[in-house]
């Protein structure tokens, strides 16, 4: 840790998306994973067990901490009971910001995600209004884990505005891991639902959180994190038109002959309010999942 490193709590650092942060934040910052469980593969950090419905932990975890990274939850693709998924999600965020408010923790980082708007359901009568879709998109999600991330989002503003402590809210669009790499670049034809080939590395995501705790002008957001292009090999505006529909009349055209492959969810919002900038390109996913079926190949 650096002299200037901050005390920083990551509640839910086991978890896919923590074990990532946990390492980013490691290096400049006194880091505590506060989770129900140590993880078995992160960062040789502090670890206090820690239930997000559980006030009474979370105050223990949050004393004396400068910072609290709010990760802990029930992620989109664990099959669960939807009302567990928005119980715990949104009463745990609730308690989250409550806990860090009465320790007097300065900022508390929330992870939310692209799912608040609705658009990764891409249902009928509801598709993207314009592209690329930015932070200012309308939201309306009807399946429990969208719903459960737009009441995040209201929580953590109410939080915001009431002014006891910054905040700041991350949207991250759907997150890469080795494990998942495959479904991404070499998806089986016809699996799963339709999709706005939007993504973002861990890494990325990582950075973004880092950037987060660390930015001395922290705003609200809420901040998609996407990468600059598509996990597609077509041109956007040839697979959205052929995939989703017509493409809105809402478009950024400059954007898409700038850059055809320009995904259609953008973080510039991220980009401006903290200094964030995806790395990862579907030409380097593509050159990892080689790599991943060279290493099997017997």
């Amino acid at each position: 840790m650096s002299a200037s490193g901050k005390r920083v709590v990551v509640t839910g650092g086991s978890g896919r998306v923590g074990r990532y942060v946990l390492a980013e934040l490691a290096d400049a910052h006194d880091v505590l994973n506060a989770d129900l469980a140590p993880g078995k593969d992160g960062p040789d950090v502090a670890f206090r067990r820690t239930d997000i419905l559980e006030p009474a932990t979370l105050a223990s975890s949050f004393a004396g901490a400068d910072v609290v990274v709010h990760l802990a939850g029930i992620d989109y693709d664990w099959a669960t009971d939807p009302r567990d998924c928005v119980r715990v999600n949104t009463l745990g965020c609730w308690n989250v910001l409550q806990a860090a408010r009465e320790q007097g923790v300065a900022r508390v980082v929330v992870c939310s995600s692209v799912a608040a708007t609705g658009l990764h359901e891409l249902r009928a009568g509801w598709t993207p209004t314009r592209l690329p879709v930015d932070d200012t998109h309308p939201s309306r999600p009807v399946d429990a884990y969208g719903i459960s991330k737009a009441i995040v989002e209201v929580t953590a503003r109410g939080f915001a505005d009431a002014g006891d402590v910054e905040v700041v809210c991350l949207r991250p669009c759907a997150v890469v891991f080795p494990e998942n790499l495959h479904t991404f670049v070499d998806p089986a034809p016809g699996a799963g639902p339709r999709t706005l080939h939007d993504y973002v590395t861990a890494e990325d995501v990582a950075r973004a959180f880092r950037a987060a705790v660390e930015t001395t002008a922290p705003t609200f957001g809420p901040y998609l994190l996407a990468a600059a292009d598509c996990a597609h090999p077509d041109p956007t505006l040839d697979w959205y038109a052929r995939e989703v529909g017509e493409v809105p009349a809402d478009l950024d055209r400059d954007r898409f002959t700038r850059d055809p492959h320009a995904g259609a969810v953008c973080a510039d919002g991220a980009r401006a309010g903290l200094g964030w900038e995806p790395r990862g390109r579907f030409t380097d996913l593509l050159t990892r999942h080689r790599h991943d079926l060279h290493r099997r190949t017997p």
